[in-house]
């Protein structure tokens, strides 16, 4: 029995230095209800920043990061705790090392980019973003899987 799937179209992008991060940035501006962020590390203010305006507008933010995060030096989580945008600190691995980010359902950004300015100017990172309510469907409100 042959069935016909639509596989969504990923957009791709290499860093360094290829606008990864402003692409980031571009896609966090389209959430209109509801953004989950799983990073291991987070040390983008520009990230950051757009996080806040969308909360701003009433967009629900939640994050789970590493636990190596609560204390790293530049560390966004510090600034987001602060405005009110849940943060948990995965308690069940020893390396939190997703990468994950859904915004609205449809929108899912995956692969191997940081939020950080390393991961932008210096490492050889690729976000993945993929439109698809199928695989955005499984991410959990915030809650480390066990």
């Amino acid at each position: 029995m042959e069935t016909n799937v639509a596989i969504p179209r990923p957009t791709v992008y290499f860093s360094p230095s290829a606008g990864c991060t402003g692409a980031v940035i571009a896609a966090v501006a389209t959430a209109r209800s509801r953004i989950v962020v799983a990073a291991y590390e987070f040390t983008s203010t520009g990230i950051a920043s757009a996080l806040l305006a969308t909360k701003r507008i009433g967009v629900a933010v939640q994050v789970i990061l590493d636990p190596s995060q609560r204390y790293q030096h530049g560390s966004q989580s510090g600034l987001l705790t602060v405005n009110n945008i849940p943060v948990l600190y995965d308690p069940a691995h020893h390396i939190f090392h997703d990468k994950y980010m859904v915004i609205d359902s449809p929108l899912v950004l995956t692969g191997s980019f940081n939020l950080t300015p390393t991961s932008e100017f210096h490492n050889a990172e690729t976000p993945i973003f993929v439109d698809s309510p199928q695989i955005a469907a499984p991410s959990p409100p915030i809650c480390p899987r066990t």
